[in-house]
């Protein structure tokens, strides 16, 4: 049962973590097509 908390929060973090690399990328993008 642990484990499957421990797999949540890995889960969560990565995905927090792509959506801000994908956010900073994609500023950097408009920025250089502008």
């Amino acid at each position: 049962m642990k484990t499957r908390v421990v797999w949540w929060i890995i889960a969560g973090l990565f995905g927090v973590f792509c959506f801000v690399a994908v956010g900073v990328r994609g500023d950097e993008l408009e920025e250089a097509y502008n």
